[in-house]
């Protein structure tokens, strides 16, 4: 991948900002679940392979068991937040 000159930077920061305002605005949970589970499979997908991630404090079943449970949700297996939160509120 090659570094981004200063017309691409200052787009990219341009798209960023709009897109973080356009969060902030949000009032939609269920969007905001989403947008979590992009960036959580962004972040797995990006550490892939990476030797310095086998050093995280976390084991390696435990990284295969999350990445197992966010193919889960993709499936669409997954129970909603807002869901499990009703379940269990009297408790919380």
């Amino acid at each position: 991948m090659q570094p981004l000159d200063m017309q691409e930077t200052n787009s990219l920061a341009s798209h960023k900002l709009n897109i973080i305002q356009w969060i902030t605005s949000l009032d939609d949970f269920a969007i905001i679940e989403k947008l979590e589970q992009v960036k959580n499979r962004y972040i797995i997908e990006r550490n892939e392979g990476r030797e310095d991630i086998k050093a995280s404090p976390i084991s390696e079943q435990e990284r295969q068991s999350i990445l197992q449970g966010i193919a889960e949700i993709q499936q669409g297996k997954g129970i909603p937040h807002s869901e499990v939160k009703g379940i269990y509120e009297k408790w919380l």
